[in-house]
């Protein structure tokens, strides 16, 4: 009897998940429509559909304690109902990045139009695929699916390069809509990022850690904290900690110095421009009350 409640138990997780998951999806959909068409109310709506999104996470996360705390499962039990809730947690995570999104175009509709670039849409196609296939492949416990499903990553991130490689030309060649272009840069990474890890954005971490979650060696992350690059969150001790804005700020740096070899100086003023993006952006929201 305990093990068919058990099972039960994950069951009724599984069918969570899978709500979730879909409800993901939808929102990715409806981020990527209003993009395309300036749609500042359909933006709104991503927006307020997010509570939704973490409600269902919040009652996946208190089954899964309730299930261990009540049926106590073995080993395998136990790693099987974490990995739901990393999968939860991921999936939460993909529902913030759609409502970024959101949020950008609604800044976007206040500027003069410009034609979206086709790999927008394509990138944002792939990742609803990937999150539709690999939950088919997480209830059919189908492993060599959920690999095939991992390896498509490799395409999202051909798109990733390819755009961001010419919105830095772009930059770097005669006069252009920087603030569209930087605009531009956001949108594609957080449509990119819905299919990599990101760390938690309540942790800090060590630089050890921080090196082996960027693979940026410690010498060269002290370079950029000397330039003023990045800053740590705190320094203690003579080491350093970061947060997850510094690590995503760790790997916009690596990844305009290395793909596309922007010095650091130019990486400064790439910097510069995007925080002097960001005080607008707060500012204007702050006037619209």
């Amino acid at each position: 009897m305990p093990r068919l409640t058990f099972e039960r138990e994950l069951a009724s997780l599984r069918e969570s998940l899978v709500r979730m998951g879909t409800l993901v999806e939808s929102q990715i959909e409806a981020a990527l429509d209003a993009l395309r068409r300036r749609d500042a109310p359909g933006a709104e709506k991503v927006r307020t559909q997010d509570q939704y999104l973490n409600e269902l996470f919040r009652q996946i996360r208190e089954q899964v304690f309730m299930v261990i705390s009540t049926q106590q499962p073995v080993a395998r039990d136990l790693r099987y109902l974490m990995g739901l809730q990393y999968i939860a947690t991921e999936l939460e995570r993909m529902g913030d990045y759609a409502v970024r999104i959101a949020r950008m175009t609604s800044t976007l509709c206040a500027l003069p139009d410009v034609p979206l670039r086709a790999e927008f849409g394509l990138m944002g196609e792939l990742a609803i695929g990937q999150v539709h296939d690999i939950l088919e492949a997480i209830i059919d416990q189908n492993v060599p699916r959920a690999r095939e499903v991992a390896s498509r990553d490799n395409e999202v991130d051909r798109l990733w390069h390819r755009v961001f490689e010419d919105l830095v030309k772009e930059m770097g060649e005669g006069p252009t809509d920087t603030d569209g272009a930087l605009r531009a840069v956001r949108d594609r990474h957080d449509v990119e990022i819905v299919g990599i890890f990101e760390p938690d954005p309540d942790a800090v971490y060590s630089i050890e850690f921080t090196e082996r979650l960027t693979q940026i060696p410690r010498r060269t992350i002290a370079v950029y904290v000397k330039h003023r690059l990045v800053s740590p969150l705190v320094e203690q001790g003579g080491g350093m900690f970061f947060d997850e804005e510094a690590i995503r700020m760790l790997r916009r740096i690596e990844q305009l110095r290395i793909s596309y070899g922007v010095n650091l100086p130019g990486i400064k003023m790439i910097v510069r421009l995007l925080d002097e993006l960001e005080q607008r952006q707060i500012e204007l929201r702050f006037r619209r009350g």
